[in-house]
């Protein structure tokens, strides 16, 4: 059996066998969670995501040759 967390607030949602594809909203902090068999795609959680600069862009002024 497999234990399916809310990825924000990390209560047990259900137990399971298996599943192809499965949509769980939490009762507790209102997250939809989405499960698949072979990729956990994560919700929407702003809570829990990690603040980060993907790329330090500047604008470009002049090209130099």
């Amino acid at each position: 059996m497999q234990n399916l967390k809310c990825q924000c607030c990390f209560k047990l949602l259900a137990r399971t066998d298996g599943f192809n594809q499965i949509e769980i909203k939490c009762p507790r902090c209102k997250t939809l969670n989405t499960f698949q068999s072979t990729l956990s795609a994560l919700p929407e959680c702003p809570e829990h995501q990690t603040p980060g600069k993907i790329h330090d862009t500047k604008p470009l002024t002049s090209i130099q040759s």
